[in-house]
């Protein structure tokens, strides 16, 4: 099985993130407010944030483990991904980067771990961007490991973090990372993925066999959409603190 979000960009989509272009319009509105400087995008998908970073002058520096996601981004953007997890983040140039954008990429992470070498990647005073799909307040171990189960085997790919950590937690992991939140946004239930699709039917022609592999995940979804009630989408912006405290 082809996983859903590889399908959507062998087809041209993007902005599959919560909230889609919309909330990355936010974010990006959000980045004025971080020093001048390189932007590192973890796992940047088919590339459309990439452009309008690029469009704002920025350098731009990406990591992708996964090589045809890696593919599809150099020839939509032209930047060359480095393949790397974002818990190699360490590898990187420790305070280079005045901003890291990570759109519904970090819930597959070790959390504590990147949130870490996120802050330790960011030059003092640089932030992290970032949208995600959270478990609402109050979900269970089994339950969480239940819609991720039955969402990897229809789309290939999780729900939401593999624990059951509500907003409250992300906040904290934060903090404790040597982040300080200072944007947050509640999105509303579930994560709206608002995609943008530039790949029409050119990009079913073009790649029939990733067109039916997306007509047999959209069949999937009947009947899941109950699982979207565990989940609420946020966007946030965190800066690194002078010293840790």
């Amino acid at each position: 099985m082809i996983p859903w979000h590889v399908a959507a960009a062998r087809l041209g989509q993007g902005d599959l993130h919560p909230g889609g272009a919309e909330a990355t319009s936010t974010l990006l509105g959000w980045l004025q407010e971080l020093p001048e400087g390189p932007v590192l995008e973890i796992g940047p998908g088919l590339g459309l944030s990439t452009l309008r970073l690029l469009e704002r002058g920025r350098a731009v520096e990406a990591i992708e483990p996964n090589s045809e996601l890696a593919r599809l981004y150099r020839q939509r953007t032209g930047v060359q991904a480095r393949p790397l997890r974002a818990e190699e983040l360490g590898l990187m140039h420790e305070g280079r980067y005045a901003a890291v954008l990570a759109e519904s990429v970090l819930y597959g992470t070790d959390l504590p771990l990147v949130l870490r070498a996120i802050a330790g990647a960011l030059q003092p005073g640089g932030g992290l961007l970032f949208s995600e799909a959270v478990w609402c307040e109050g979900t269970s171990a089994a339950e969480a490991g239940r819609l991720n189960t039955e969402s990897d085997r229809r789309f290939g790919i999780p729900m939401a973090s593999a624990e059951p950590w509500g907003w409250g937690d992300w906040r904290r992991m934060i903090g404790e990372a040597g982040l300080e939140l200072v944007r947050e946004e509640r999105l509303g239930e579930g994560s709206p993925g608002g995609p943008t699709r530039e790949g029409g039917w050119a990009g079913a022609v073009r790649d029939p066999a990733a067109a039916l592999g997306m007509a047999r995940l959209r069949w999937r979804q009947r009947g899941f959409e109950r699982g979207e009630a565990r989940v609420e989408s946020w966007i946030g912006m965190a800066r690194r603190r002078s010293r840790p405290e």
